[in-house]
């Protein structure tokens, strides 16, 4: 323990010394957007962010004493291309740790139909106010607990958006599986419904029916840091269906910002392979509060937080208390992690982030990231 106190503060310097590439890399950006307007043969919106993290973890947390000082998270780049008017191509290219490049997102869209937006192609799933925050205005630098375990993926589908001046509503049609009996293709459906009033208060209800073709189903879950190890692990059972359902508020007033969401996922056990295996439920639970000691924190738009343009040298605290529960055939496997952090705007597209994460019976463990967003 006193190894990973000792080398906190060669992380820290270490963060802290890439900003002034971040000053280079955004005037760099800005240039190229300016060639862009400019180039009208040309009209790609090039968006994205670069993160680098560091991590320390003790053998509580990871196999072994793990230091990782300072190394690239993510590289992820957006472009956008409106070829007719109303129909954009859009597509969004991942350069994860492992330093293996995969096309995250790709779809074609419309939307000249009265506040509708239609997708097709591979989009995230609207569903979780925590899934859908973006990294760039995320304040802390892992999601919750719920939300990495228990939200249901997808892959190619159709995606339709709507929006009105206090209501945001989402729909989700995707393939899921691959059959294990049959190899057909199995699909999802997925909706969401928002409620923003006067920017400062959002409600949200979520829902998902997934049918998950037999395959395997397994949850392992790991506390708020990207290089733990997994520490709970539900059954392993051929799963007929998923059931999605989640509940979620936010509230700001002034600097301060508090939300919270409550999620629950049910499987149901295929009975021809797991005929003595009962269905399965989970759930989970979370609540965070975020404090801006300089400036107003995020208001809500389009059912989600919006970029804050104010953020020159601002500072911010955040806390949450996140919780996880794994209800198994014989018994229920749970962790509970509170998350202290602290995030350092030097302006409105790089920031310093650092996380302190306390597992109960596992320790603390520590991550650190500088973030660059054009």
């Amino acid at each position: 323990m006193y190894e990973c106190f000792r080398k906190l503060p060669l992380l820290v310097i270490g963060l802290t010394s890439i900003t002034s590439f971040g000053f280079a890399f955004d005037s760099e950006a800005e240039s190229l957007s300016n060639q862009h307007h400019n180039n009208q043969e040309t009209p790609i919106k090039i968006s994205g962010s670069i993160s680098f993290d560091g991590s320390l973890l003790t053998s509580q947390m990871a196999s072994e004493n793990l230091t990782q000082d300072l190394y690239l998270r993510k590289l992820k780049l957006g472009f956008e291309k409106e070829f007719i008017e109303n129909w954009m191509v859009e597509l969004t290219l991942d350069l994860e740790e492992d330093a293996d490049v995969k096309l995250d997102d790709y779809a074609i869209s419309y939307g000249a139909i009265n506040d509708l937006d239609i997708a097709v192609g591979v989009v995230d799933i609207e569903l979780g106010l925590q899934n859908s925050t973006s990294s760039k205005v995320s304040s802390t630098l892992e999601k919750d607990l719920g939300t990495n375990a228990l939200i249901p993926k997808g892959k190619f589908g159709l995606a339709l958006q709507w929006h009105q001046k206090h209501y945001s509503a989402f729909f989700n049609m995707f393939e899921s599986n691959r059959d294990f009996n049959t190899g057909n293709n199995t699909y999802g459906l997925s909706a969401k419904l928002n409620y923003v009033f006067s920017k400062d208060y959002h409600f949200g209800v979520n829902v998902a029916l997934v049918d998950y073709g037999s395959q395997l189903f397994e949850i392992n879950a790991k506390p708020e840091l990207n290089l733990a190890d997994d520490l709970i692990q539900s059954d392993a059972f051929r799963a007929r269906s998923l059931r999605f359902f989640a509940l979620e508020y936010a509230q700001r007033y002034n600097q301060l910002n508090l939300q919270s969401e409550v999620m629950w996922l049910f499987v149901t056990a295929d009975q021809e392979f797991n005929p003595v295996n009962p269905n399965s439920s989970h759930s989970s639970a979370y609540l965070q509060a975020s404090y801006f000691v300089k400036g107003d924190a995020n208001k809500f738009k389009k059912g989600n937080y919006a970029k804050r343009s104010d953020t020159q040298h601002a500072l911010e605290l955040v806390t949450r208390l996140s919780g996880l529960y794994l209800q198994n055939e014989s018994i229920t496997e749970s962790m509970v992690n509170v998350l202290i952090g602290v995030n350092y705007y030097v302006n409105d597209d790089i920031k310093l982030m650092g996380n302190m994460v306390i597992v109960k019976d596992y320790g603390p463990g520590f991550a650190a990231r500088a973030q660059i967003a054009f």
